[in-house]
């Protein structure tokens, strides 16, 4: 990681900074002044004893006094008691360090006590190291680690010009500049796994303010300090955490109350006070106090001054909301909180001194909550600190410079599955992520292999076990077993289950570490487990049926077999099913545990019904349904159109069966429909895939529906689906809203084929292009291509040339990929170019952090990859050949480093997985390779935990300088920094920040509404816009744009008004308020004319007409042949006197104006020139 230097060079050379940084010099201004010299630095500073201290005359005096009787019973003493003194503690270097420690002698725990009540300015540097000091643990040359530079030099040279720049201590170029540079660049050399944190700079700045310039016993000090506060996950920062919230729960329940009832995050107070040691929050002169009380006390000492703080500002906290409370703690120089020293360190010893016991009973209470194996490391230290043996073990043992663990594998065949039992997320079979509220503090992993074989790690890959051998020896006949899949239950991850392919099982419920055997019909599959119970089972098998069973049909001979005590007794269920689920969301009170929907026949036909109680009663849902699919919001019914021999529709309703009302998924064309897949529901509006009967079975369409979910419009045309696996190129960017990535044919090139044979349909092939929508679907753009390729040279694209990357219908699957915990990264195989190139040669690896807008050319060539750490880690293996090496990269891309495999073999990579929630540091890179005609499979584990120096700090406050946090805002094409009409921000580490991403913070904040714009409207039903651009236009059954179109007549049963489309409709969960108004029209319904009657020029009225006397009939018949007689009399006066006029418009009509000319097109754009102005189009 670092690169070593001679001491004593100017410069050092190094492959990651390019000779940018000056070498930290190893001779010690300090130690080259004099005594005289450095009190004179002191004074003319006011640091060290200098400093603005509070006094307390009572104190001082009892001091003043131990001190005289200490330095007299000194006096008496030998020689060669003195020397040894010396030599015993190193930080015995003066007069007042001998004194000190001699008065500690006398009375250890005393000395805690009156360390605590404040001692003299000059004697405090020499009680602080003693007390800190004693355990005579480290013994590590300062000198030593000041000859090398690690990977924080340059984030520790940034922050140093950063820290305490008010106090002319640390003004540019002075003393106390250079030696903070240097204590904190030999923290980082002396904890190559802690390395540097932001926040360290403040903490090492203060003390060398309180010791004067003494930067070695700084170094001693800090080290000490640092190794609780930063060790990797801050697990003495969440055990502090849990201590207050309990104590407060049981000494002060109103606040505790106050603060659980108002959603308060720590980060708001106890992560300030606790990463900081107060000096965030508490004035210089109070921290000096403060500190006197934890230096004496340890790190106990912190929780009670917290608690006590908590306690006097009782009031203000009980009257505050989370903002204010906020604000309370901010830690602006004239917005720190202001206390009285004194009583709070009085309250903090008297009515909250925490005790060890106190300490051990809530350690054991938050130790018996699932905890990240990376902390386990603290926990021996922190239940074994007070044994002086066992502390100094650990502490040797952590501080050892280790690299990535590498640990490499063969087995027999390749992998088919791996599994993480224990872990915090589950993956169902129906593709749900079930949170766990159970989990194991170490997961352990199992591997189904090709031929069927179980293997087991409980070391995260480093070895791995024939599990198969196990269940053989258990097994009565003890024949070979093969096993078809394994399980974890999404009821409680540490349950598992390994089905056989013989009728012999196996389950676990402590993720392996005992098993029971159970056996079942031997052609049962499909095992379904329910994720409420772990012990109930779903499972089909092929029933064959009589020819003259009406319920006999093809695709419906399974019948469903249920078991409710994890496999131990099986009964049969149902016959004639097609297909089979548990509902999902049986998680709600609601719904039955048990309740399963199945498609099957019934009286001869095929319906969709779902049952309480194992089909004992069923109900019906719909009729004539050939299939299903539920999510967590909504379930989709595909039924078969009455009229027509093939194509289908497709019926939608809310998930929630009981009141299952289904509405027809209404397209705006009325071609029938042969295959629907959905595509996403995940943000409140359905995408859906339609392929068209009269359409290759390539192309699809993809429609996305309105808020309620029934009406949908086009999105896109010509989707690329696959014909072997039915999947389409379309993927959502994770942990971002409404941010979409599709693969589609080139239109032209459709149109060129269409009708063709299948032969020149594949010739599509060739003309695929990728497109990007920040607006869920509604306008679709090309992804720019980077600037530069991987080796920094420029990229040559220009005109339509744009990037294009792989999706999941490429036979070696490797799609846009992204992360839930990860916002605004992503992924991807692909090229520049017009098209998406089929050769692997042109082929590059390609990564975007800012949700799509700038995407970088990391790597030539194909590569597999996968991200840990929160986005924190990318590892990443060559996928087009055999290889043994991976690479990864700390910070997104920008610098790569290369591991190779110690074993001399290559082999192809199949896949890199880490635990599913992506918040590890641990991977299994697994492929396989043909050696002597056979071909087996290799895993290799990487362990980074043992690699990387220090956790991720500063997430309660991305703006400090020193924090390793950014705020970032979404933007939309266009660059603006509104989506669906919020400015949010997100939360996430620095590219450059080269540490663990341990937090698990809520990473989005709303920040303010905003103005509607073009991008918050979609096309409303029956309207498109092309993938080129430009505005939404009416949509003809042919997919091209409707001449005639009725979408903007008014209702045959028009009353009064209508509402007369734009063409556009609000984006579903847009929040824009104002701007661009594009919403439908009021309207006025047109007054219809009556018909007339062309004899006798008589209006028909279609009511029926009283009957009248003939006297009267006459007398009306001769009144309408005068009208008749005027009527025409005029018209023929009104020729005569307007013929000139008459003759001129004739004329006109013969040439009429070019606007006459595009009628239609003024119709397709739907609106005049000044309605298109004032829609803002």
């Amino acid at each position: 990681m670092g690169n070593k230097i001679t001491c004593g060079a100017e410069r050092f050379e190094s492959r990651s900074y390019d000779a940018r940084f000056t070498y930290i010099r190893s001779v010690h201004d300090s130690t080259c002044l004099n005594k005289q010299s450095l009190m004179n630095i002191c004074k003319e500073f006011g640091i060290g004893q200098y400093m603005d201290q509070a006094e307390v005359q009572k104190v001082d005096r009892m001091w003043k006094e131990i001190y005289g009787i200490s330095k007299f019973l000194k006096e008496r003493q030998q020689e060669e008691q003195q020397m040894d003194l010396k030599h015993v503690y190193p930080f015995v270097v003066n007069e007042s360090d001998e004194t000190i420690t001699q008065i500690w002698f006398m009375d250890k725990k005393g000395f805690s006590y009156i360390v605590s009540l404040g001692p003299l300015p000059e004697l405090r540097w020499s009680c602080w190291k003693l007390l800190t000091l004693n355990k005579r643990v480290y013994q590590i040359s300062y000198e030593d680690k000041l000859c090398g530079i690690n990977d924080s030099a340059h984030q520790i040279s940034l922050d140093v010009q950063r820290t305490l720049v008010t106090h002319p201590f640390f003004h540019k170029n002075n003393l106390g500049q250079k030696q903070l540079l240097r204590v904190l660049n030999a923290i980082s050399m002396t904890f190559p796994k802690l390395g540097y944190c932001q926040g360290m700079n403040f903490l090492v700045g203060f003390l060398l303010m309180v010791s004067g310039c003494d930067e070695r016993t700084c170094y001693d000090l800090s080290k000490y300090m640092f190794y609780y506060y930063f060790c990797p996950g801050l697990p003495y920062l969440h055990l502090c955490s849990f201590i207050i919230h309990e104590i407060l729960r049981e000494k002060q329940p109103q606040i505790q109350r106050h603060l659980e009832t108002n959603n308060i995050p720590d980060s708001f107070w106890i992560t300030k006070m606790i990463m900081s040691i107060f000096l965030y929050v508490l004035p210089e002169k109070a921290c000096i106090r403060i500190w006197d009380y934890v230096i004496a006390y340890g790190s106990i000492g912190i929780m009670e001054i917290i608690l006590s703080i908590v306690y006097l500002l009782k009031d203000e906290i009980l009257n505050s909301d989370m903002e204010t409370i906020g604000i309370m703690f901010q830690g602006q120089l004239n917005n720190k909180i202001q206390i009285d020293v004194e009583k709070t360190i009085y309250v903090a010893r008297k009515q909250f001194k925490i005790g060890r016991s106190t300490v051990y009973k809530y350690t054991k209470l938050f130790l018996s909550q699932p905890r990240s194996e990376s902390e386990l490391p603290f926990w021996n230290i922190f239940l074994n600190y007070q044994n002086k043996q066992n502390f100094e073990r650990e502490i040797n043992e952590y501080i050892k410079t280790q690299e990535v663990k590498v640990s490499y594998n063969e087995l027999e065949s390749p992998i088919s599955n791996v599994q993480w039992c224990g872990a915090s997320v589950v993956f169902t079979k129906d593709d749900e992520t079930i949170e766990q509220t159970h989990q194991e503090t170490r997961k352990v992993l199992f591997i189904l292999t090709d031929k069927g074989r179980v293997w087991r790690s409980n070391d995260y890959g480093t070895t791995w076990t024939d599990e198969s051998k196990t269940f053989e020896s258990m097994d009565q006949e003890g024949k070979q077993l093969s096993f078809e899949s394994i399980q974890i239950s999404p009821a409680d991850s540490r349950f598992i289950y390994f089905f056989g392919a013989t009728g012999v099982s196996y389950k676990s419920k402590n993720c392996g570490r005992t098993y029971q055997r159970f056996t079942h019909a031997d052609d049962l599959y499909d095992f379904k487990l329910n994720k409420m119970d772990p012990s109930w089972i779903m499972a089909f098998r092929d029933k064959p049926c009589g020819k003259n069973d009406v319920n006999c049909k093809d695709y419906y001979k399974k019948s469903i077999y249920i078991s409710e005590n994890a496999g131990d007794t099986w009964k049969s269920a149902l016959n004639y099913v097609r297909d089979a689920s548990w509902d999902k969301l049986l998680q709600y009170q609601l719904i039955p545990d048990q309740r399963i929907i199945v498609c099957h026949m019934r009286d001869g036909k095929s319906v969709v019904s779902y049952s309480d109680d194992y089909f004992e009663t069923i109900e019906v849902m719909q009729n004539d349904a050939m299939g299903f699919f539920q999510t967590n919001h909504y379930i989709f019914v595909l039924t078969k159109e009455k009229n027509q021999d093939e194509g289908y529709s497709l019926q939608i309703a809310p998930a929630y069966l009981d009141k299952f009302q289904p509405q027809e998924v209404k397209l705006p064309v009325s071609s029938s429909q042969h295959s629907f897949t959905i595509l996403d529901t995940s943000e409140g509006q359905i995408f859906i895939s339609v392929s068209h009967k009269e359409e290759n079975q390539r192309l699809t369409n993809v429609y996305v529906s309105d808020f309620r979910g029934f009406k949908f419009t086009l999105s896109l045309l010509h989707n690329v689906r696959s014909l072997d696996s039915g999947n389409c190129d379309f993927e959502r960017i994770l942990g971002m809203e409404g941010v979409y990535v599709a693969n589609v044919y080139d239109h032209q090139e459709v149109e060129k084929v269409r009708g063709r044979t299948q032969t020149n349909v594949q010739t599509l092939e060739l003309y695929k292009k990728t497109y990007i929508s920040y607006d869920k679907g509604g306008n679709w753009h090309p992804l720019r291509a980077p600037t530069v390729d991987a080796n920094n040279e420029e990229t040559k694209c220009s005109g339509d040339c744009s990037l294009h990357l792989k999706g999941r219908t490429e036979s070696n699957q490797n799609p846009l990929y992204s992360s839930q915990n990860s916002p605004g990264l992503a992924m991807g195989v692909g090229n520049t170019g017009l098209y998406l190139s089929q050769k692997n040669g042109e082929l590059s690896t390609y990564l975007t952090r800012d949700g799509g807008h700038e995407w970088y050319e990391i790597r030539k060539g194909s590569h597999m990859y996968e991200i840990g750490d929160r986005g924190g880690l990318i590892v990443m293996a060559q996928d087009d050949k055999p290889v043994n090496k991976v690479i990864y990269s700390w910070d997104e891309g920008l610098t790569w480093e290369e591991i190779e495999f110690k074993q001399n073999r290559t082999f192809e990579v199949q896949n890199i997985v880490t635990e599913p929630s992506n918040m590890e540091q641990k991977f299994l890179v697994y492929g396989s390779s043909t050696e002597d005609g056979k071909l087996k499979g290799y895993v290799v584990a990487l362990n980074f935990q043992t690699l990387h120096t220090r956790v991720c700090s500063g997430s309660w406050d991305p703006t400090m300088p020193e924090s390793d946090y950014e705020f970032w805002i979404p933007k939309n094409f266009d660059n603006k920094k509104c989506l669906f009409g919020r400015k949010m921000k997100y939360i996430r580490r620095k590219r450059d920040a080269q540490c663990f991403n341990q937090e698990e913070v809520d990473k989005r904040f709303f920040v303010e509404t905003c103005p509607c714009i073009d991008d918050d409207w979609e096309c409303d039903y029956g309207f498109y816009r092309k993938i080129e651009g430009g505005p939404c236009v009416p949509l003809a059954d042919n997919f091209e744009e409707d001449e005639i179109p009725d979408l903007l007549k008014p209702p045959k049963d028009c009353k009064n008004t209508y509402m007369k489309t734009r063409g556009y409709r609000k984006v579903s969960g847009d929040y824009c308020q104002g701007g661009v108004d594009l919403s439908p029209i009021q309207t006025p319904c047109p007054v219809i004319e009556k018909p007339v009657d062309t004899k006798n020029q008589t209006v028909v009225d279609d009511k029926p007409k009283p009957k009248q006397q003939k006297p009267q009939q006459v007398v009306e018949n001769n009144q309408s042949l005068l009208w008749k007689f005027v009527v025409i009399l005029s018209i023929v006066i009104g020729l005569l006197l307007f013929r000139d006029k008459i003759a001129e418009r004739f004329q006109r009509k013969q040439n009429p104006p070019q606007n006459q000319l595009h009628k239609n097109y003024e119709r397709l754009r739907l609106f005049n020139e000044e309605e298109d102005d004032e829609a803002g189009l």
